[in-house]
C-alpha cells in the first residue's frame, strides 16, 4: 500500500491521472483552522501558513472527486471514533479482526500518536536541517507536533477578519466543494 500525501509533494492531480484505480482517504479540515493550526504548531507566519494549506488544496479537490473516495471531515471527530478503523478497512477491501481493529484503533489515538513521535524524536528519526512542518518521519509519515490542540473553529478567536477573507478568498473552490460556509 503507497500513501501519499497532497502537500508537499509534486501534482497529486497528474500522479491521479496516471493511477486512476487510486483508493483514495481524503481527510479534510476548515481551511481558516488549519491555517491557525499550522501557525501556531510550527511558527508559520499567516502567509506561509497560507501558502502552504492552498498548495495542498487543490490536491485534496481532486482526490475527493476520485471516484470511490472515502471522505473524513475533521470536525466530525473521526480520530476518536473506533467505527474509523472498519470504514477505512472496508474502503481498502481488508477484514481485520475486530481484536486488530482495536489495537490499531489504540495505536492511531491522538494521545498514543503523540507519545509515538516523542519517541521517534528521542530515536532521532526525523530528518534534520528542516523546520518541523516539512520534516517527518520516514515511517510513518507524522512530524513533530503533528497533533495539536484539536480545537475546532478557533479561528474566530484567532484569525482577524482581514485574515478570515484572505483564507476564504485564496481557499474558495476547497471551501465550496466540501461545504464550509464563509
Amino acid at each position: 500500500m503507497l500513501v501519499l500525501k497532497t502537500h508537499g509533494w509534486g501534482d497529486p492531480a497528474a500522479f491521479l491521472d496516471r493511477h486512476p484505480d487510486t483508493h483514495c482517504l481524503v481527510t479534510i479540515r476548515d481551511p481558516r483552522d488549519a491555517v491557525v493550526s499550522l501557525m501556531q504548531r510550527f511558527d508559520y507566519g499567516f502567509d506561509h501558513a497560507l501558502a502552504y494549506a492552498a498548495q495542498g488544496a487543490a490536491g485534496i479537490v481532486g482526490a475527493a472527486r476520485q471516484p470511490g473516495s472515502l471522505l473524513l471531515r475533521y470536525e466530525g471527530g473521526f480520530m476518536d471514533q473506533a467505527t474509523t478503523i472498519d470504514l477505512i478497512a472496508g474502503h481498502l477491501s481488508l477484514r481485520p479482526s475486530a481484536a486488530e481493529m482495536e489495537v490499531l484503533f489504540r495505536r492511531l489515538r491522538p494521545d498514543a500518536v503523540q507519545a509515538a513521535i516523542a519517541e521517534a524524536e528521542r530515536q532521532n528519526r526525523f530528518p534534520k536541517g528542516l523546520p518541523a512542518g516539512e520534516t517527518a518521519d520516514p515511517s510513518t509519515q507524522w512530524h513533530p507536533g503533528h497533533v495539536g490542540d484539536r480545537l475546532i473553529g478557533k479561528y474566530a478567536k484567532l484569525l482577524d477578519r482581514t485574515r478570515q477573507a484572505a483564507v476564504v478568498a485564496r481557499m474558495a473552490p476547497y471551501m465550496a466543494h466540501f461545504g464550509y460556509e464563509a
